[in-house]
């Protein structure tokens, strides 16, 4: 069991799959009641009335079964709303389609006056919750207010912005090790999911400039329609 949980020559880098932080997490396997199972070597074979049964015929019998399925982390909440943007497709066929695409870990091209922080593309997974949706959450308010102070109805990020940034993100996320290990990080849990980059994993200090640099140009690499249906790029 101890070189299941740590193996001498390790599977993977360290970090590039989430590091085991909670208490007593290891000492929980020493209770009489706890086994640990490998289903690479002992599949899963059938759900019985008393348990689950592995490919070696043991029925493993228990209480309760938790099932840690349909994790489909990041993008798979957005996916299933099935928001469509002005072509009538659907972002997740969209995403399935043509791979991941945000312009700021906030918004999506064609899909305009839709925002959203704490989601693909933004520091989501490598960033403290409260504080990234924070820094997003200001961000769009602000937007929001330059849109209504300059009488605009509409923002829509560029497509050449938007492949700027998926650029820069998947940059920066290849200069690491994610791609040495079957992570949600790359959605490699999902079977049929295309592996890629789903966070920013530049640092949220760097985030935050980026995003601000946009704003302080008066939102760069959106197209801006005001009212009278004139039509601003930036």
């Amino acid at each position: 069991m101890q070189r299941k949980l740590a193996p001498e020559k390790p599977r993977h880098p360290f970090g590039v799959k989430r590091v085991s932080l909670e208490q007593w997490y290891y000492e929980v396997f020493n209770q009489p009641n706890v086994d640990l199972i490998d289903i690479n070597e002992n599949p899963i074979v059938e759900i019985t009335p008393k348990g689950v049964k592995t490919q070696d015929g043991m029925v493993h019998e228990l209480d309760v079964l938790v099932l840690a399925t349909g994790f489909d982390a990041v993008t798979g909440s957005i996916a299933q709303i099935g928001i469509q943007g002005v072509d009538g497709v659907a972002i997740g066929d969209m995403w399935k389609q043509r791979g991941l695409s945000t312009y700021l870990g906030m918004t999506v091209t064609g899909y305009p006056n839709m925002f959203f922080p704490y989601g693909p593309h933004g520091p989501t997974a490598f960033c403290n919750g409260p504080t990234c949706a924070e820094v997003q959450g200001n961000w769009i308010i602000d937007c929001l207010t330059y849109l209504r102070e300059h009488n605009y109805s509409r923002i829509d990020a560029t497509r050449e912005a938007s492949e700027a940034w998926v650029q820069r993100v998947n940059d920066i996320f290849n200069k690491g090790l994610w791609l040495q290990a079957k992570s949600w990080y790359t959605g490699a849990n999902v079977p049929g999911k295309r592996l890629e980059s789903l966070n920013f994993s530049g640092g949220l200090p760097l985030y935050t400039n980026l995003i601000q640099e946009s704003a302080r140009g008066g939102y760069v690499g959106f197209t801006l329609t005001p009212d009278t249906d004139i039509s601003v790029k930036l």
